[in-house]
């Protein structure tokens, strides 16, 4: 494990690892230089422990903490010119509390910390706040196009790149479109279906989705590949008939060639550009 990757990382890393390119466990070990339970605790989904706080070594500042913790405190009502430096914390344990074995810097080390956590204790301060980030599998998406420019038939054209990536799994599909517009998002977002491979919860959510629109309501579905290789994206042949079947029922198929039209609408627009 690198010094730079956090233990949220690393297990996110393993698990990718493993999903995507089928590194046995033995593999992930040797990779990321970690022990078997480690790789375990990554596959089976767990979340890091918390790494033990190190034991705090005493230092001959203690005794005078509490003392410096009321100087803080009592500095929150008073006036800006009258609160204490660490300078005048300092003087005052020497000439109060006949503090000889302490030094200057031990005190304006502790000082500039602990200030700013007395004002936060009363409220006074911005809190310290963590948000955890939780992707539940299938549940979330980050979609994004980009400016991108391409040469086709030797003219260097505008294009748009579509972005789409998996929250959970960090799998993603890029696709360049002649427009960002709500068709080529549309498009897009169908075309994540045919280049990725759902694991069984997420082959199961198409399913559910026909199931319950079933004589209900209308539902299209465009695709470039045929139904035998449908196997490619649900890996459960029983599945995917399964879901083939509440397609075809009672529906309407219609094949509409292999001319694509982005194509011709794309060749069109360099034509235009060359001539113009």
């Amino acid at each position: 494990m690198g010094k730079s990757q956090s233990r949220v990382d690393l297990y996110a890393a393993i698990r990718r690892d493993h999903r995507q390119s089928g590194l046995s466990q033995r593999a992930l070990q040797r990779k990321y230089n970690v022990t078997w339970r480690t790789v375990r605790r990554a596959l089976d989904g767990q979340w890091p422990g918390e790494r033990k706080a190190p034991r705090r070594r005493e230092t001959r500042l203690d005794p005078y903490k509490p003392l410096i913790d009321g100087m803080l405190r009592a500095d929150l009502d008073a006036p800006p010119k009258q609160r204490h430096t660490a300078k005048r914390i300092f003087d005052r344990l020497a000439d109060e509390h006949d503090a000889d074995d302490i030094s200057y810097a031990m005190v304006r080390a502790h000082v500039k910390d602990r200030r700013a956590e007395v004002r936060r204790e009363a409220g006074l301060g911005p809190q310290a706040l963590f948000v955890p980030q939780t992707h539940l599998p299938g549940a979330e998406t980050e979609v994004d196009f980009g400016e991108v420019q391409v040469v086709f038939a030797g003219t260097v054209t505008r294009a748009y790149l579509f972005s789409l990536r998996l929250s959970y799994s960090g799998k993603a599909v890029h696709r360049v479109f002649a427009t960002a517009g709500q068709e080529a998002f549309s498009e897009g977002h169908a075309h994540e279906l045919g280049y990725m491979e759902p694991d069984r919860r997420g082959a199961e959510l198409p399913f559910q989705v026909l199931t319950e629109r079933e004589e209900k309501n209308s539902v299209a579905i465009a695709s470039n590949e045929s139904f035998s290789g449908w196997t490619k994206t649900f890996t459960d042949p029983r599945l995917c008939a399964a879901i083939v079947d509440r397609l075809t029922f009672n529906g309407a198929i219609i094949q509409t060639g292999t001319q694509s039209y982005r194509l011709a609408h794309i060749e069109a627009q360099a034509g235009r550009t060359a001539t113009g």
